[in-house]
C-alpha cells in the first residue's frame, strides 16, 4: 500500500515509533519541496516582470529557494540510503531544511509585498498561506 511507513522489526517500541515518525516526515517531502520551490520561482519571475526594479532581488530570492530545495532534497536522498536511521538526527536535519525554507519565504513576503502595490500583497498572502498549509 502506497504511503504506508513501516519501522524495522526487532527494535524496542519507543525507537520504532520514533523511526516511523521520522519516516513520515520524509515520505512526501520531495514532492512538496519541489512544488513550493516551483511556486516561488514562478512568483519571483512574475514579480520581476511586473516591476523591473525588483528583478535583481527576485533573482536572488529565487536562487535562495533553489538552494533550499537542493539542500532539502539532498537530506531526503541521504535519509533513504541509511539502513538504520537515527530518528533524532534525521528529524533535526529535516527541521533545519524546513527552517531555511521558511526564512526564505518570509524574506520573500517582506521583499515582494510592498505597501504601494496592494495586488502584490494579496498574491504573497495567498502564496504564503498555501505554502504554510501544505
Amino acid at each position: 500500500m502506497a504511503g504506508v511507513v513501516a519501522a524495522p522489526q526487532g527494535l524496542d517500541d519507543a525507537r520504532r515509533i520514533e523511526q516511523a515518525r521520522t519516516a513520515i516526515l520524509y515520505v512526501n517531502a520531495p514532492m512538496g519541496v519541489v512544488a513550493s520551490c516551483t511556486t516561488g520561482v514562478l512568483a519571483a519571475l512574475a514579480f520581476a516582470l511586473d516591476d523591473h526594479a525588483i528583478a535583481p532581488a527576485a533573482g536572488v530570492w529565487a536562487a535562495l529557494l533553489l538552494a533550499c530545495m537542493a539542500f532539502h532534497l539532498e537530506v531526503c536522498r541521504r535519509y533513504r540510503r541509511v539502513d538504520d536511521p537515527d530518528p533524532a538526527h534525521w528529524t533535526r536535519l529535516f527541521v533545519l531544511a524546513a527552517l531555511f525554507e521558511g526564512i526564505t519565504w518570509g524574506a520573500g513576503a517582506f521583499l515582494f509585498a510592498s505597501s504601494e502595490q496592494f495586488h502584490r500583497q494579496l498574491v504573497m498572502l495567498v502564496l504564503c498561506s498555501g505554502i504554510v498549509a501544505s
